[in-house]
């Protein structure tokens, strides 16, 4: 007869209640999720981006369109929790239809940015690039139908609003993969 042998191995908490202090290299410095904040999710949208500090995924009425009279492409979306929610809006513009890095002011202003607007205030890059310096990089620039994507981030200013909104807006980590619409 064969004879079989197992083992059970029963893993136990060492202390219940706050953690031990640990001289242990590996602990040093590391902090916990009570000192790092939320976690960001990453993005989960056709536009996404980090606004002051909180992840917006723009999934709805998202697309990239060039404006042949204005020489501009403009990538935009809506961000909605759901039907009664205010929606969030986003739109990145830069000069011409083609893959390449634009920075708010290169062009003097008139084209180049991002605007942000939520159902309290709107925000918007401007003239001044020292006081809103932004980055928009389009890395792939598709034909009509095909994807526009790319990255971007900034500090917007509040054009409008009410005086309790904040006085500027941070963006960073934003990412679009929109497709492109028609010329107009």
């Amino acid at each position: 007869m064969a004879s079989y042998r197992s083992t059970v191995m029963i893993v136990l908490p060492l202390a219940c209640g706050a953690p031990a202090e640990s001289s242990s290299a590996l602990d040093a410095g590391t902090p916990t999720r009570d000192v790092m904040g939320p976690i960001d999710p990453g993005p989960d949208g056709p536009i996404s981006g980090l606004f002051d500090g909180l992840r917006l995924n723009f999934n709805d009425q998202d697309g990239s369109v060039y404006y042949s009279t204005q020489n501009k492409t403009t990538i935009g979306g809506q961000h909605r929790t759901d039907a009664t929610d205010d929606a969030k809006v986003v739109q990145v513009s830069t000069v011409g239809k083609s893959q390449g890095v634009y920075h708010c002011g290169d062009d003097g202003g008139t084209v180049t940015g991002i605007v942000f607007s939520e159902s309290q205030a709107s925000y918007s890059t401007i003239a001044a690039a020292d006081l809103t310096p932004c980055t928009i990089s389009i890395t792939h620039y598709g034909l009509v139908g095909e994807h526009v994507t790319g990255t971007f981030d900034g500090v917007l200013l509040l054009s409008s609003g009410s005086t309790t909104s904040p006085p500027r807006v941070t963006v960073t980590n934003g990412t679009f993969d929109v497709l492109r619409t028609l010329d107009q």
